[in-house]
């Protein structure tokens, strides 16, 4: 009787053991995907705020030489670390080199002024606007993980057991 017992509870354990390591590699899962998400819409935004500010700059300002290098730093660090990450999609390595390419033309001129205009003009306004749907589709991505993660931990009744430290909500 007591065998039957034990080799009952080892059964109803290991299955136990299975499930909720099973539920594990799947949060997981999700976590490291919304991780990576995170990380790449991060850097496109940082790139993309760079850039943007890199137009409004004063040329009259006192400053306006070293804001100017320093954005132009900023651009460059996260093209070269876009470019650089082999996790970081297609899409958005395509939005880096058109920008480099428009950043070339920029260095190419004499002038501010005509470095703006390269800024501004339509080229540049399409890559804006692709990098703007591009962290769009990121940031809709992220909702869906989020989404998923909350349904798992939510049937799983695990919640609190498996809630990691340091997650966003």
């Amino acid at each position: 009787m007591i065998l039957k017992v034990t080799i009952l509870l080892g059964v109803f354990l290991f299955c136990y053991y299975l499930l909720l390591s099973r539920f594990n590699g799947a949060q997981e899962k999700l976590i490291s995907a919304k991780t990576q998400i995170q990380k790449n819409r991060s850097n496109l935004v940082q790139n993309r705020i760079s850039y943007i500010e890199l137009t409004r700059l004063d040329p009259n300002s006192g400053n306006f030489d070293f804001e100017k290098s320093d954005l132009i730093t900023q651009i460059k660090k996260t093209n070269k670390d876009g470019l650089d990450d082999s996790t970081f999609p297609d899409e958005a390595k395509e939005i880096y080199k058109k920008q480099n390419m428009l950043l070339e033309k920029v260095f190419a001129t004499n002038s501010y002024a005509g470095g703006v205009a390269i800024l501004k003009s339509q080229e540049s306004l399409e890559m804006l606007k692709d990098q703007t749907n591009l962290i769009m589709e990121w940031e809709f991505q992220l909702q869906e993980r989020q989404k998923e993660l909350e349904l798992a931990q939510t049937q799983s009744g695990l919640k609190k057991w498996l809630q990691v430290p340091g997650q966003y909500r």
